[in-house]
């Protein structure tokens, strides 16, 4: 059936009594070999709250047909929601499940998951959250201890600064960008071994509807408006500088624009010019050069202007100095000209 049909995009088996480890190996080797495309996947044994994992009587999922059906989930690109509701359903099967979380071609966008884990195998899940950015919802129903240590592990996943101290503001820098965008709710079905606290519960529920809403911009402007004096941790490339100040104008104050222009990060955006700035630079280094040596020709003129009133200051004094400054008669002005033209022919230079 799996092997031919290409059309199957419902695979439910959830509450079957007929689950065993030969089952589920036929099933997803048929899978694997088909070509269907499988969206939904739900497989889950009968009376999962109510069993006793001691009760040998009861055939049961083993703990490695678990780890079979968490690899196989892990490599279909299909499957947008998973219901895997299995008593050996433990951390380790919980981590074959966040590998699937930490792919970045990763669907899922539903999560349903109900076995043999509690703080630690939600810690392993929500790690995987970080970098994940598909999954929308998640509903939880752990047999083992889950109280609020893990609850407040899943929080911080979608909200950075909840419950945490950070060490310095690079550490929250680093806590916002590998924070999760995406989860919007996050259901714990009551068990008799959770002891989450109901403001947790509440909060996880809702996470889209905290305000303001954790989206990324958010998460960023929230530390951006904590330390807007200096925000060079945040190592920013200098091409991007540019966005950042218009992300802090939309969302602040003038006085919090001035403060990041002022931020030691910031100015070195005039290090980096546009193209159009370097452009531009580039002309004026023309227009400074030829300047300069429009200086350099303008002072030599003004040199052999100055050459040439000493000349003429020089004549004028000869002249006094043969014929007073009585006006002389036609043959001696005649003679002084040829005087003077012999000597401008000489170079002045």
């Amino acid at each position: 059936l799996f092997v031919g049909s290409d059309t199957l995009n419902v695979l439910d088996l959830s509450q079957n009594s007929k689950l065993d480890d030969v089952f589920v190996e036929e099933m997803l080797t048929a899978l694997s070999e088909g070509e269907t495309t499988i969206e939904t996947l739900s497989i889950g044994e009968c009376d999962i709250d109510a069993a006793d994992d001691n009760d040998e009587t009861v055939e049961r999922i083993s703990a490695t047909s678990v780890e079979m059906i968490a690899r196989y989930v892990s490599r279909s690109k299909s499957l947008s929601s998973v219901t895997l509701r299995l008593l050996n359903l433990d951390d380790i099967g919980i981590g074959e499940l966040a590998n699937v979380l930490k792919r970045q071609d990763c669907s899922v966008r539903r999560l349903d998951l109900g076995g043999n884990f509690g703080n630690n195998g939600i810690k392993i899940l929500a790690e995987a959250l970080k970098t994940n950015q598909s999954i929308k919802t998640i509903t939880l129903g752990c047999h083992k201890n889950l109280n609020d240590v893990g609850a407040q592990e899943l929080l911080r996943v979608s909200d950075p600064f909840a419950y945490t101290t950070h060490a310095n503001k690079k550490t929250e820098w680093d806590c916002v960008k590998k924070s999760n965008h995406s989860l919007q709710s996050v259901y714990i079905l009551d068990r008799p071994s959770v002891t989450v606290s109901n403001e947790l519960i509440t909060k996880l529920r809702s996470i889209s509807s905290l305000q303001p809403h954790q989206t990324l911009q958010t998460k960023a402007w929230h530390h951006i408006e904590k330390h807007i004096e200096d925000i060079s941790h945040m190592e920013i490339d200098n091409k991007y500088v540019p966005e950042v100040m218009s992300f802090v104008q939309k969302r602040g104050e003038l006085n919090g624009l001035f403060e990041t222009i002022r931020s030691s990060n910031s100015l070195k955006i005039f290090e980096n010019p546009s193209p159009e700035r370097a452009r531009l630079s580039d002309q004026m280094d023309r227009i400074q050069k030829e300047n300069a040596i429009l200086k350099r020709l303008l002072k030599a003129e003004r040199e052999r202007s100055q050459s040439l009133r000493n000349e003429n200051y020089s004549v004028r004094k000869t002249v006094e100095m043969k014929f007073g400054k009585k006006c002389p008669s036609w043959n001696s002005c005649k003679q002084l000209w040829l005087e003077v033209v012999d000597l401008i022919k000489e170079p002045i230079w």
